[in-house]
């Protein structure tokens, strides 16, 4: 369970959030855990007070992560805790009982945690650290019974963990970045006409339920256009379907051609085109139909001659939802057939609809 179920595999972040919400309740219980063992069982009040301290301050990057969303931050946080609860439970403890082993687990952290590069920095400051704090414990040694040969085994042991964990560190994240790569592109070609490339009839209803519910939140103008082409049934019967796949492609470049690029066109099925038209009005709406009326001359593809569309229009009200907003253009569209074709017309959701011919734009406004 990620974040939330705010973010999926395809998302950049995606196992860094999948890891912080596995690691930090670990830690939160093993931090408890010894807080008890160490006040009950083995009494020491310092590495109590340094595992209670660290249980609550996962706690809060636990709480955090989710309240914000700031995933890079939490798990460059969580390494800087981590960086120092080992160190001070290194330095409480001293060298004896196998104290320093733990700190072996840091540098897996680090890289999981931040990645190769920022691990890099992380765990030389650690080694760094770890090794001037023992250096600066040897005159206790005897004592404790820490000889020369503990400290070589545990910096053979480290720079062994540290290039092992490195080198597969590494390659999940190459390996990762090429599975979401390859997400990325499946889930774009999903969302496209193969024949068009332009937007398929899934991809259009998502934008429109998303431009719904900006209109909703900052109230915009919003509209949208169904386009048909005339007779084009007679130009696959007449010419055959490689004829009507090229009049199909060039329809789809003149749309993309005389369109904002704000403006959503897509493919909704067949010889039907949908136009989403994001910030635009009445008035807009009936200017950008008559560009499109104006760019049906130009298409042209032999030998089927000229093809002409009939465009039907209408504009977002309150209340309205997708299906609304297509079931009125899709109207406007047959009205636009009716009356003969090669024209737009327009249905607004509180008066009749009403057809413009092919005129020019400063007639129609």
């Amino acid at each position: 369970m990620t974040n939330n179920g705010r973010f999926r595999s395809e998302d950049a972040e995606y196992e860094r959030v999948y890891m912080l919400n596995v690691m930090l309740p670990t830690q939160i219980a093993i931090m408890l855990f010894s807080y008890i063992a160490t006040l009950v069982a083995v009494p020491n009040p310092a590495v109590g007070a340094i595992t209670a301290v660290g249980a609550l301050a996962s706690a809060l990057l636990f709480i955090y992560l989710h309240g914000t969303d700031a995933v890079r931050r939490t798990a460059h946080l969580n390494v800087c805790l981590l960086f120092v609860v080992v160190l001070l439970y290194c330095l409480v403890k001293g060298p004896r009982d196998y104290s320093y082993i733990f700190a072996l687990l840091f540098p897996s952290v680090a890289y999981m945690m931040v990645g190769v590069r920022a691990g890099d920095r992380y765990v030389a400051a650690f080694v760094l650290c770890l090794g001037v704090m023992i250096g600066l414990s040897e005159p206790t040694w005897a004592s404790t019974g820490f000889t020369i040969g503990m400290p070589v085994n545990f910096a053979l042991t480290m720079v062994g963990m540290i290039v092992t964990v490195r080198y597969f560190e590494r390659n999940r994240a190459v390996t990762a970045d090429g599975i979401r790569a390859l997400n990325l592109e499946l889930r774009r070609s999903a969302a496209l006409d193969g024949l068009t490339g332009l937007a398929n009839r899934g991809k259009l209803e998502e934008v429109l339920w998303t431009e719904l519910r900006k209109q909703n939140r900052h109230m915009t103008p919003l509209s949208v256009m169904m386009l048909d082409l005339d007779r084009f049934k007679d130009v696959n019967d007449a010419h055959g379907h490689m004829v009507g796949d090229r009049v199909l492609i060039n329809t789809a470049q003149l749309l993309l051609l005389t369109l904002r690029e704000t403006d959503t066109v897509g493919r909704f099925g067949g010889d039907e085109f949908l136009i989403i038209l994001p910030d635009t009005n009445r008035d807009q709406l009936m200017a950008a139909a008559s560009r499109l009326m104006d760019a049906a001359m130009q298409n042209n593809v032999a030998p089927a001659g000229t093809i002409t569309y009939s465009v039907g229009g209408t504009s977002y009200r309150v209340g309205d939802t997708a299906d609304d907003l297509i079931r009125r253009a899709d109207m406007a569209m047959y009205n636009a057939k009716q009356k003969g074709r090669n024209q737009a017309a327009f249905l607004w959701a509180d008066e009749p609809g009403h057809a413009y011919g092919p005129v020019p734009l400063e007639e129609i406004l």
